[in-house]
């Protein structure tokens, strides 16, 4: 009988298969590893550069110009090549040039440059303060008048204002037969420019105080402009002499004609003529009566 002698394989080529099986497993984990790292980090960047765009959008539809401003800078410098780059710098340009103009507006604040400044941004963030800005200012100078034109004037631009209230509530007292202090101050001016005018032989300047609706004017019914003119020329016949006016004790009532306002002054007309040998002074109690825009109507004196 013949025996067989078992040949065993040798131990060194097992170890060299785990090996090599080992060194695989590791290289796949490492691209594994690779993959997922360089995955994670786009997703995390994607993640957060949509999460800064979503904040931008946000604090302007917000209209919070600040917090804008603070995230539109911080969007630039974590994401300067960010799929919303354009639109983000685009964003800055607009906010930095609004925010320029709105500065120089407040070196300088008046009705006319907060009106440019809303023209100029009316979709722009201070828009808003801009208008309640304009808003008290011209309700401000309606209150530093105190007339009924003053706080119409304001009512026709700002009729839902918030003190659109208050300006009709001092309308109706006005209306009601007080007289403003704006109204007192235009009266007694418009009468001053009428005397002086006639004082001086100013025509152009007297007729810029009279009513188109001229009624009576010293005498002479149904008086035309042309009445004015030739009365005043007739005090001016002697160029030798020197006239002047000047009124005190003004009086004023108020009423309603035809749905129009109209005022009655009562008034002391002071008169002074010199000439080479003499100086006359006279008094004379005068009324005038005056349409809503504090033109002259009537005028008598006696």
């Amino acid at each position: 009988m013949i025996r067989t002698k078992k040949v065993e394989a040798p131990k060194n080529h097992h170890i060299g298969c785990w090996i090599v099986l080992l060194i695989l497993i590791i290289i796949i984990g490492g691209c594994i590893y690779y993959l997922y790292h360089n995955y994670s980090k786009e997703y995390e960047y994607d993640n957060s550069e949509k999460q800064a765009w979503m904040n931008i959008e946000k604090f302007d539809s917000e209209e919070n110009f600040d917090s804008l401003v603070k995230y539109l800078d911080r969007y630039q410098l974590d994401f300067p090549n960010g799929r919303h780059s354009e639109q983000v710098m685009a964003f800055k340009t607009r906010v930095d040039s609004e925010l320029s103009d709105w500065k120089k507006v407040q070196q300088n604040i008046s009705v006319e440059s907060l009106e440019d400044f809303v023209r100029e941004h009316s979709d722009g963030y201070f828009r808003n303060v801009a208008s309640r800005m304009i808003d008290s200012l011209l309700y401000a100078e309606a209150v530093d008048i105190d007339s009924y034109l003053s706080y119409q004037n304001y009512l026709d631009t700002y009729i839902d204002g918030r003190f659109a209230d208050k300006a009709q509530a001092r309308i109706n007292s006005l209306k009601k037969g007080e007289i403003g202090k704006g109204e007192q101050k235009a009266i007694e001016k418009t009468l001053n420019s009428h005397f002086e005018s006639l004082a001086l032989n100013d025509q152009s300047r007297i007729m810029s105080t009279l009513s188109p609706q001229l009624d009576t004017y010293i005498g002479k019914k149904e008086a035309t402009r042309m009445d004015v003119a030739m009365y005043m020329q007739s005090i001016h016949k002697d160029p030798k002499r020197t006239i002047t006016f000047s009124i005190e004790d003004v009086n004023i009532t108020k009423s309603l004609v035809d749905d129009e306002q109209q005022f009655e002054a009562d008034f002391v007309l002071n008169e002074k003529i010199e000439s080479d040998t003499q100086t006359e002074d006279k008094t004379f109690h005068s009324k005038a009566r005056l349409d809503g825009k504090y033109k002259i109507i009537s005028m008598s004196i006696k």
